[in-house]
């Protein structure tokens, strides 16, 4: 799965209905309400009008400042957050938005608004496995690359370091003897594969970089990103600033993904990897 700046998230995976949100409503905010919100660690909650209908989302903390200072809540109040997202958006628009806002209302086809997402929703497993699933894509091509670039696997071996050597070079042993060989990058980390690729200045030169410093420094944060991911128990992100830096992530591995796939497609493979 290529996971592209347009691929799409069914954001009702992720979601709170609205039916489980507690709401704001035109008027006195209720004490009660800001309590229970503080008590959930919810910091925003969608406004609904008098005729039921979803507004927008307001921060709790705006909320509470309202009711310390009596002051009703107008629909047109301009802390209200009215933005909207499609039930089906585009991972880039998602986290374009996500890195503003706190939360925003999903909407259907018909504009019906179906639940609030927030940053803390970016923590769930669905938005994780799109993530999961962009980085095994990258880490199976490099290997590719590495496999076809190398009629001698141990001409970028040798670079490594020797306890790196052994645990590879066991795996393949023991790969061969139970008849399937597929090469010792295929036990590598993400870490090792973009160390493999940065040492190689002809692989390189087919991904687009002149230089090593200039690909560690597209490749930066990757390994890192890939293992938080994989640790459910760990929040991928906790904050807007957050969300604007894994935006920024996800466009250098798609720019990545994309160039080793074309190298690939140089050496005369298909951009599908399905050997790993």
């Amino acid at each position: 799965m290529f996971l592209s700046s347009s691929a799409r998230l069914d954001l009702r995976s992720i979601s709170t209905s609205m039916e489980d949100c507690l709401s704001f409503h035109p008027g006195t905010i209720q004490p009660a309400l800001v309590s229970e919100l503080r008590r959930r660690d919810f910091d925003q909650a969608p406004v609904v009008d008098d005729f039921g209908q979803a507004i927008g989302v307001l921060e709790t903390a705006v909320a509470e400042s309202l009711a310390e200072r009596g002051e009703i809540l107008e629909v047109s109040n301009p802390s209200i957050m009215r933005q909207r997202l499609p039930a089906l958006a585009d991972m880039d628009s998602v986290l374009a938005v996500l890195s503003q806002t706190l939360g925003v209302l999903v909407v259907d086809d018909d504009s019906r608004y179906l639940g609030l997402v927030t940053v803390s929703d970016l923590n769930r497993h669905r938005f994780r496995a799109m993530l999961y699933a962009a980085f095994a894509e990258l880490e199976a091509l490099i290997a590719r690359l590495i496999d076809v670039s190398y009629d001698d696997p141990w001409l970028w071996l040798d670079p490594l370091r020797e306890d790196i050597q052994a645990r590879l070079v066991g795996y393949w042993e023991v790969s061969k003897r139970r008849g399937v060989s597929i090469g010792p990058q295929a036990a590598c980390t993400l870490t090792e594969l973009l160390d493999v690729l940065a040492g190689s200045s002809a692989m390189r030169r087919e991904v687009g970089f002149a230089s090593r410093s200039s690909f560690e420094k597209h490749s930066g944060g990757f390994p890192d990103y890939r293992n938080r991911v994989m640790h459910p128990v760990r929040p991928l992100v906790l904050s807007r600033d957050e969300v604007s830096k894994l935006r920024e992530m996800l466009a250098r591995l798609q720019a990545l993904t994309t160039r080793v796939r074309s190298a690939l497609a140089e050496h005369g493979y298909g951009s599908r990897v399905t050997w790993l």
